[in-house]
């Protein structure tokens, strides 16, 4: 690992797929330049700081959602991305952008129902991450690379070609682990 911060049930939990995390976005590394996107600070739901860079899988799909109902619960299309994705080193990550940031813990139960197993979940009241990212219209579905680069947009309302590309890029991604863990 690049960095090493003491968010071990992160690291469990990424390790079988989406990740359950939640937290409130406190800040960025900066602002979008050209098509790489910034690193979002966070405080988690256990009080932690975290960094999306180091909690992602190196392919995401990351959506910004409007505070259209309840901007505390998952949306479920962003829930059927992680179900159809559970399998491969992909994130799914949804950025909420409520009115005000609600306490930690009563956004970490939202989660409870989001996909097979979960997703990354972070309240974005005061639009930093939204702003680094160069504030993209709510809905729209980033799928970022390693770098963070955006190598693909498209819509949750109509997300299949992201989610052919965040398949095909996450079967690439187990292969490569599967034979550095073999050594091949």
């Amino acid at each position: 690992m690049k960095r090493v911060i003491p968010l071990l049930s992160i690291v469990v939990l990424i390790a079988t797929g989406c990740a359950s995390l939640s937290g409130v976005v406190t800040g960025t590394s900066g602002s979008r330049v050209d098509s790489r996107t910034p690193d979002i600070l966070f405080v988690s739901a256990e009080g932690r700081p975290g960094s999306f860079n180091w909690a992602r899988y190196p392919i995401a799909v990351v959506a910004f959602t409007s505070a259209e109902g309840s901007p505390y619960r998952v949306d479920p299309r962003m829930a059927s991305l992680c179900d159809q994705l559970w399998d491969l080193p992909v994130t799914v990550a949804q950025f909420s952008l409520p009115a005000e940031n609600r306490p930690v813990g009563l956004d970490y139960a939202a989660l409870r129902g989001a996909g097979k197993s979960g997703m990354i979940f972070l309240l974005d009241a005061q639009r930093l991450a939204w702003n680094g990212y160069g504030a993209p219209p709510p809905g729209e579905l980033l799928l970022l690379g390693e770098d963070g680069s955006i190598l693909m947009t498209g819509s949750l309302t109509s997300p299949e070609l992201v989610l052919q590309e965040a398949r095909r890029l996450g079967e690439v991604e187990k292969q490569r682990r599967q034979a550095e863990n073999y050594g091949l």
